[in-house]
């Protein structure tokens, strides 16, 4: 089992956290963005743009952070 440090520690957590709240705002503006627009989607359409926001960001941030 490796030792880390507790400045390892934090730094991993702020790494997830970034990701979590990064991710969760992707969603957000997605759905604002498109629900500004003259379509007014359906509540089944925010979901699903939410989800395919929040998946899309995540995966965009994690490339970002960790290469490949």
């Amino acid at each position: 089992m490796s030792q880390q440090t507790v400045a390892g520690l934090i730094e991993e957590w702020q790494t997830g956290a970034s990701l979590l709240f990064g991710s969760v705002a992707g969603g957000v503006l997605l759905v604002l963005g498109v629900s500004l627009t003259a379509v007014t989607p359906t509540p089944v359409a925010v979901l699903g743009m939410f989800l395919l926001g929040t998946i899309s960001t995540f995966l965009l941030l994690s490339y970002l952070l960790y290469g490949q």
